[in-house]
């Protein structure tokens, strides 16, 4: 029998450490027992801390009936409903409180993808003792519980604590251990307690023989911070998330981290010849450059500083992660677009992107037939009219309207094209032909346009003199032009 079962508690004064969150636990479920309805309890921490164990724990010590939904079951909506729906609303069989257990609940996959939500229904109705466990309480799966239910925290567990759990468990089974190895067993558990048990029950020492995965952050802190190649190599074999995504990591927090150009020059000098060797691995499909990519992204960056930071930095999640996620759904509609237009025009996907624009032209236009002629669908006219759904289902129910050009202003319309006046021999004066009309007394009246030939405009209008040519009845003589364009002075023969 594994040593984990046997000497599971029987109450929570028999775990180790995390005594403040086991008091708040007991406190809570004294609640209950006065007839109170706190909210549910949503454990989380790491493996091995006494999740599971300390809710078994508890109703045992307050004699409640556990009824228990673990990763092993079936999670969809129904399940839940008929499982939890029924217990959550009713007491034991004689008169005994029911304490409600959902198990990993952060843990979600395929059909059971809508467990949250269907988790959140009860506990926000449960008239029983519920209480939800998960490794991380901020995982999307949880958002719809985090807001109902009161969080408690239980951290890893420390070295001094485990090694009396080591002690007790050697007395009960006359396990003859030194303090040294009993100690080497606690620091490789890395503060989980069932691990510890286990390492104990195959008498396990090696410090290599329990891999575990390192969270982001423990990784991309520890890269940054070492000074030895020893020290990266590790780094980069036990972390938890792939080759491309640390690359984001990495690229986002150098400017954060290094503050000397230098530094900063020679690590992204190292990460984009990472990132060379990731290029030649997809083309070439040589996976031997992997230990190139992954030496220059972890011990390359690492040892481009001159001297080590000594602070505190705040890393930074990826930018181009969190623009990704918030554009999936544009470019999930723009690419459920390209391939409509690639199969209508017999064109690739690629090909396709560019029909995008043109067809918002079409949609501005008429967007009941670019809909129907092109089996376009409600968000993705909305995306080409880059208006909402809303609007554009009322633009084809016909209570809207199409987006239309700027009207122009009413000073533009009513300027008129200026005349270009004709172009006079030299020496002739243009003269203003328009005529303009004048408001005098309620009456409009039209000025005399000014004749071609005559006095100046500023002049009087006075009847034209008489020459002496008309005096005498001789015809006038022929003017004569002298080089320069001016009119001689007349003369008689």
């Amino acid at each position: 029998m594994l040593f984990t079962q046997k000497y599971s508690p029987h109450s929570l004064a028999e775990l180790a450490g995390n005594e403040e969150a086991f008091s708040k636990m007991r406190r809570w479920a004294f609640l209950w027992a006065k007839g109170e309805r706190p909210q549910p309890l949503l454990l989380f921490g790491p493996c091995g801390v006494g999740k599971t164990c300390s809710v078994h724990a508890l109703a045992e010590e307050f004699s409640w009936d556990l009824l228990e939904l673990n990763s092993s079951s079936s999670r969809t909506s129904e399940a839940i409903s008929d499982f939890l729906g029924a217990a959550s609303s009713s007491s034991g069989l004689f008169g005994n409180k029911k304490l409600l257990l959902i198990d990993d609940a952060d843990f979600a996959a395929g059909e059971d993808r809508g467990s949250a939500s269907a988790f959140a229904k009860i506990a926000s109705s449960a008239q029983q003792p519920l209480i939800i466990t998960a490794t991380d309480a901020y995982n999307k799966n949880l958002a719809p519980l985090r807001g109902i239910c009161e969080k408690t925290e239980l951290k890893k567990v420390n070295v001094h604590a485990l090694l009396l759990v080591l002690k007790r468990v050697c007395k009960a089974e006359k396990i003859q251990l030194s303090d040294e190895e009993l100690s080497l067993i606690a620091q490789n558990s890395q503060g989980d307690v069932r691990a510890a048990l286990n390492d104990l029950q195959a008498r396990n020492f090696s410090p290599l023989s329990r891999e575990r995965e390192k969270n982001i952050f423990e990784v991309v802190r520890g890269i940054f911070k070492a000074t030895k190649y020893s020290e990266c190599r590790p780094l980069m074999m036990s972390c938890s998330v792939p080759n491309d995504t640390l690359k984001l990591w990495i690229e986002e927090n150098i400017p954060i981290e290094y503050e000397k150009p230098s530094d900063i020059a020679a690590a992204f000098n190292s990460l984009s010849r990472s990132d060379m060797f990731d290029g030649r691995i997809r083309n070439r499909q040589y996976w031997g450059f992997l230990r190139y990519s992954t030496d220059l992204m972890g011990a390359g960056v690492a040892l481009s500083k001159e001297a080590p930071y000594r602070k505190f930095t705040a890393y930074a999640y990826p930018s181009y992660i969190r623009t990704m996620g918030a554009t999936k759904e544009k470019r999930s509609i723009r690419k459920s677009l390209s391939r409509k237009f690639a199969t209508n025009f017999h064109c690739s996907l690629w090909a396709g992107m560019d029909y995008v624009q043109l067809f918002t032209l079409f949609a501005k236009q008429d967007a009941a037939h670019t809909c129907a002629a092109y089996s376009i669908e409600v968000p993705e006219l909305a995306y080409l009219l880059g208006t909402t759904s809303e609007k554009a289902q009322k633009l084809l129910e016909g209570k809207g309207e199409n987006p239309k050009k700027p009207k122009k202003s009413n000073a533009a319309a009513s300027e008129k094209p200026q005349e270009v006046p004709a172009v006079l021999p030299p020496g002739k004066k243009t003269r203003q032909k328009s005529a303009k009309k004048e408001t005098v007394a309620g009456k409009t009246a039209e000025k005399t346009p000014m004749p071609e030939k005559g006095p100046a405009s500023g002049a009087k209008n006075e009847p034209p003199k008489s020459t002496p040519a008309e005096k005498t009845g001789k015809n006038p003589p022929e003017e004569k032009q002298k080089s320069s364009g001016r009119q001689s002075t007349l003369g008689f023969d």
